[in-house]
């Protein structure tokens, strides 16, 4: 499978994305949109991964890139070609497709429950995956859902947490791709940038808790699975 990575920063890298991509043996392009690299023709990849960012959907005066990759990504997700946004991704893929991108009335940060729909058990990309008991969140942003997503799971601060759209476009409000080195980070060096209030834990109980990121790392995998399997799928009915 042809994988491009997009990514907006330098500072948490791919996570356990970059351990599935070399353990599966996939075929990988990256374009780093924060260095100034060139979007690729939706015909040079089979699934785009959209990466987290510190900055928000709306900040195209400071990142002009953003309104380029939103008109990029309008393309590729209307060529059919399957998607997967972590985060800044996801509200990508929304703003993308006209939904708005806001603040959030809370921030999130740290390890939190996300409850998953009933009918999300059935989507195809959530087979036979497990569900962790909480996954590691940092935004402070929320997203209406575009036209035709089907909204798979919400959290107690926020409804929205996964959407997917005709079942190629899948977006992910948390962060099942950080590793223990992410978490670290960020409780060591990003939380003193978090404004305090319900939904934003403290470095020691983001720390306590990096054993759930196996779990994540789980999750993650399966629906990387999925996804391919969904990408071969569709190359044996066309080609037959």
């Amino acid at each position: 499978m042809r994988v491009h990575i997009i990514e907006h920063m330098d500072l948490l890298g791919r996570g356990f994305i970059q351990e599935w991509l070399q353990e599966t043996g996939q075929l990988v392009t990256s374009t780093r949109l924060h260095k100034g690299e060139l979007l690729p023709d939706p015909s040079e990849f089979d699934l785009v991964i959209l990466l987290g960012g510190v900055m928000s959907v709306y900040d195209e005066n400071q990142y002009p890139w953003l309104k380029t990759e939103k008109q990029w990504l309008k393309n590729v997700i209307e060529s059919d070609k399957h998607v997967l946004g972590i985060c800044l991704g996801a509200q990508l893929i929304a703003s993308a497709l006209g939904a708005d991108v806001r603040q959030h009335t809370y921030s999130e940060a740290g390890w939190w429950p996300v409850a998953f729909h009933p009918h999300a058990r059935k989507h195809p990309f959530l087979r036979e995956a497990a569900i962790p008991e909480s996954f590691f969140q940092f935004h402070q942003d929320t997203f209406e859902l575009p036209d035709k997503a089907v909204l798979l799971a919400g959290s107690m601060a926020c409804t929205r947490q996964m959407f997917s759209i005709n079942n190629r476009v899948l977006g992910l409000q948390f962060h099942p791709e950080f590793t223990p080195d992410s978490v670290q980070y960020i409780a060591k060096h990003l939380h003193s940038s978090l404004k305090e209030g319900p939904f934003i834990q403290s470095p020691d109980a983001m720390l306590s808790s990096r054993q759930n990121c196996r779990a994540s790392k789980q999750f993650l995998f399966s629906v990387l699975h999925n996804i391919e399997a969904s990408v071969e799928s569709e190359a044996l009915s066309l080609s037959s």
